[in-house]
């Protein structure tokens, strides 16, 4: 067996965050005179080592241990110890390999919603990113992953990995249904809890490559709420990240030795999203001159997550050309996004009362209610991109 491998080192770091402005909600508000003010500066010092054992021919084990050191902070103490383990191992006289892993980790940045209202009903400048002290959690994720590789012949992978996380510390908006026009909390700490399996099959030598796969999975947030009504009660609840089915095909070809022709099919269930209904903004939390049209705020918010936006396929394709010239090489391409010009609709805006005649999928009447519909942003049109490159 090989001999083991170690490995090891340190770090020093600084995060420092400034920011001033409204606070962040995840739906359109009036101008509201609220404002948050965070400067935060966590320094950190890391040090980390790892070792690599090899278990005769077929099998190996790596081991590793990362332990931060910074002040006390939410969901951390002064010190965060982060292990991890893989192994990997290929039975004598197969073409399969086995994998596992488990491992921690702490993320001390994260970001929550927008700040404050929004261009029309749909469009912000950017979400608000926290930094971890002693109101705001550090993100700690625990995560263990168990797979299997085949061998098909000389060109073909097959492979299934599952997954399991664990993660806390999750900063996500208040989760609480009910009026928006009193106070509600900035974020609420929350936990998440993760799981899927993945099937992928793939061809990767050859004059042609092409790769298939098809994934479930659950993701569910776990949120305690500080509104009235619901104080220390838990919502149980998809995560936004939560994508039930996804399926990807992709597919290239190689014409020749300066061309290559390519195409990649994605197709995804919907994304969960908490029903929050339009109205005009309240004229009285602002100056009259800023008072605006109707379906231009959100008044109430509806259960969390509890809604699926409808699913979204695109189908991309690719055409590439370079060429050796010199010492130099040279290329050009042309990408053409969502070929099928498909309107997905891909992010949520809104409901409404008083709704016209639905137009799929961009607004889609709401079941057992009628008149309201929920309104989407539809997902990029067809479009074609174009490059050139040059490499030395």
């Amino acid at each position: 067996s090989a001999p083991p491998t170690w490995s090891a080192g340190a770090q020093v770091a600084v995060q420092r965050q400034r920011f001033a402005g409204q606070l962040p909600r995840p739906y359109p508000v009036a101008v509201l005179p609220d404002s948050l003010i965070l400067r935060e500066q966590v320094p950190i010092v890391s040090v980390w080592g790892e070792k690599r054992w090899g278990l005769g021919r077929h099998a190996a084990l790596e081991a590793g241990l990362r332990v931060d050191a910074h002040r006390p902070l939410r969901n951390a103490s002064g010190t965060g110890v982060a292990p991890r383990i893989s192994m990997r191992a290929t039975p004598p006289g197969t073409r399969v390999t086995f994998t596992a892993a488990a491992l921690r980790s702490f993320q001390y940045t994260q970001a929550l919603a927008p700040a404050g209202p929004s261009i029309g009903p749909d469009l912000y400048v950017t979400d608000v990113w926290l930094l971890a002290n002693d109101t705001i959690p550090v993100v700690r994720s625990d995560i263990a992953t168990l797979g299997a590789e085949l061998w098909i012949g000389n060109d073909w992978t097959a492979s299934v990995n599952g997954y399991s996380r664990h993660a806390t510390g999750i900063a996500v908006p208040e989760p609480s249904p009910g009026q928006l026009t009193s106070f509600r909390p900035i974020f609420a700490s929350s936990s998440n809890y993760a799981s899927g399996v993945e099937f992928s099959l793939r061809r990767l030598v050859g004059p042609w490559t092409a790769s298939a796969s098809y994934s479930l999975g659950d993701s569910r947030m776990r949120s305690p709420s500080a509104v009235a009504g619901y104080n220390g009660f838990a919502f149980n609840y998809p995560s936004s990240a939560d994508r039930r089915k996804v399926f990807d095909l992709t597919a290239m070809v190689r014409l020749g030795a300066a061309w290559r022709v390519g195409a990649a099919f994605t197709a995804t269930s919907g994304a969960p999203f908490s029903r929050f209904v339009l109205g005009a903004a309240p004229c009285d939390s602002v100056a009259p001159a800023s008072c605006t049209s109707a379906d231009s705020a959100a008044l109430r918010i509806e259960a969390p997550n509890a809604n699926r936006a409808p699913g979204y396929a695109s189908l991309d394709a690719l055409v590439d050309w370079s060429k050796s010239v010199g010492r130099f090489r040279i290329g050009a391409y042309l990408q053409v996004r969502n070929v099928l010009n498909r309107t997905n609709a891909v992010t949520y805006i809104g409901s409404v009362e008083q709704c016209g005649t639905p137009r799929p999928p961009t607004v889609v009447a709401v079941p057992g209610r009628p008149g309201v519909c929920d309104r989407f942003d539809r997902g990029v049109p067809i479009l074609p991109l174009a490059g050139f490159r040059v490499a030395f």
